[in-house]
């Protein structure tokens, strides 16, 4: 128990604030460059099983933070006793909170349709999670320091492996691998919004919280107050059901162009290299 107390102890350790574009926020983006860059130059074609045991690490590093944001950021030290209660908001169904179920699939099924789903996937949407967190991060950073180290590793993870999985897979872009990517986007978003409806009535009446609490799943809930820069704006111009459509066209339209990206890259690599080897 003291041991429990010490780690919820540390949990609250607080630091300034980071502010956008701060000191600490650029030191983590010049490291998640640097990986990103060190991955997708170096070990592009590198074989599978050093794919897949870079994934898989990249995984595991991100499910240990996630369950200490899931345990001991719901603790406190209340007279002398450890006391649980769980955020809800911090539920882990958001759009970055998918690699947790799609990297697993990337680093440890076997070659076919389903691994093909979730490389399209984290190359595509996962990346645009990522990317946009760490560009308008005004949303995670807190007082809190480990709140803020698991957020920049969680989000820094998504943008590494999706960087990577875009190198790796650079070959592989055509159509029918965009579709797949996009088809498992749809059953996490039909899923998302599920528990913005379903599953909220039903934690409503189990009495988790009560009617009017912020539990916002993709950031689509038509019952919560929108907070994420852009997103608010727009959901105060349009119908939830607009807002809805609009959310999984910009997202699709933004993963389509991310491997017309990658596709017209590779192309102009492989002229180059044929013009070197020609020479």
């Amino acid at each position: 128990m003291k041991l429990l107390e010490g780690l919820v102890y540390i949990s609250n350790i607080e630091m300034e604030e980071p502010t956008a574009f701060g000191g600490f926020h650029l030191f983590c983006v010049l490291v998640v460059a640097f990986l990103g860059a060190l991955l997708a130059l170096r070990y592009k074609d590198s074989g599978e099983c050093t794919f897949r045991r870079l994934i898989g690490a990249m995984f595991i590093v991100m499910l240990a933070f996630e369950l200490m944001k899931q345990t001991l950021f719901c603790m406190s030290v209340e007279e002398g006793r450890v006391v649980y209660e769980y955020n809800w908001t911090d539920f882990p169904f958001q759009l970055c909170s998918t690699p947790l179920y799609v990297l697993p699939l990337l680093a440890f099924l076997p070659d076919g349709r389903l691994r093909d789903m979730a490389a399209a996937y984290t190359m595509t949407y996962a990346l645009i999670g990522g990317l946009s967190t760490y560009i308008v991060p005004s949303t995670i950073f807190t007082t809190s320091v480990l709140r803020n180290i698991q957020t920049v590793v969680h989000h820094g993870i998504q943008i590494v492996s999706g960087v990577y999985t875009a190198s790796h897979y650079r070959r592989r872009m055509s159509r029918r691998f965009f579709l797949s990517g996009v088809t498992l986007f749809s059953a996490l978003y039909l899923v998302a919004n599920l528990l913005n409806t379903v599953g909220y009535k039903l934690l409503v009446l189990l009495g988790a919280f009560e009617e009017g609490y912020s539990f916002n799943m993709f950031y689509v809930s038509p019952r919560a107050d929108q907070s994420v820069p852009i997103l608010n704006e727009l959901f105060d111009l349009v119908s939830p059901v607009v807002f809805i459509l609009l959310y999984f066209v910009v997202l699709s339209l933004g993963a389509a162009l991310i491997m017309y990206a990658v596709y017209k890259l590779t192309q102009l690599s492989d002229r180059k290299s044929a013009e070197v080897a020609g020479k």
